[in-house]
């Protein structure tokens, strides 16, 4: 009966809420399932990303103890960090869980617009750590000409592509010209820790 009311674009987040002894605990997570066809029928579930902090009040509960069955409160979907699929370049540089709404972005950019491309650079520390692989590894199978794929892990060597070590402004003002033509992307994304989004 809900399903207009949680109907999202590519890029926005939820709010989920629990409440433990008396005290509410609420928190942001970015969708990271595709939005759907604005000519169709909304979802018929959401996905979000979770990373598991230590001692988190929420991620902990939320990946260590919901169960199917189990019942959420869940705000609508908000945010403006947002791209309606159109013909371009597009480019994005995430760090860890900033591939969330990102992964939600390109999936649904090359699913509607097959004049779209996507240059998706991202930063973790270490392949183990990274969120999303497969799903990302399957939009690079599913658009190998439309979505370029750049992964730089900051603590742990890679057999093949970039040296490891952090993403800073520096590394991007060499990295970026080699790997598209920067003045024709029509729209960037820039979505991770502090670091990152600072550098």
């Amino acid at each position: 009966g809900l399903r207009e009311e949680y109907r999202h674009a590519a890029g926005q987040h939820l709010a989920l809420r629990r409440r433990v002894d008396g005290t509410e605990i609420r928190r942001t997570y970015s969708i990271c399932s595709p939005a759907p066809d604005p000519a169709g029928e909304g979802p018929s579930s959401l996905r979000v990303g979770v990373r598991l902090v230590d001692g988190g009040a929420f991620s902990t509960y939320a990946l260590k103890e919901i169960g199917v069955g189990d019942e959420l409160e869940v705000m609508t979907p908000a945010g403006r960090f947002t791209l309606e699929p159109a013909p371009g370049l597009y480019a994005a540089i995430v760090g860890g869980s900033g591939i969330t709404p990102v992964l939600s972005i390109v999936a649904t950019l090359l699913a509607r617009e097959p004049e779209a491309r996507f240059c998706l650079i991202r930063s973790d520390r270490t392949a183990a750590s990274t969120m999303f692989l497969e799903e990302v590894a399957d939009l690079k199978d599913r658009y190998p000409q439309r979505l370029q794929l750049v992964t730089v892990l900051s603590r742990e060597e890679q057999q093949a592509g970039l040296p490891s070590g952090r993403l800073d402004q520096e590394r991007l003002t060499g990295l970026l010209p080699a790997l598209l033509p920067v003045e024709r992307v029509a729209g960037w994304f820039l979505c991770g820790p502090y670091g990152l989004v600072q550098g």
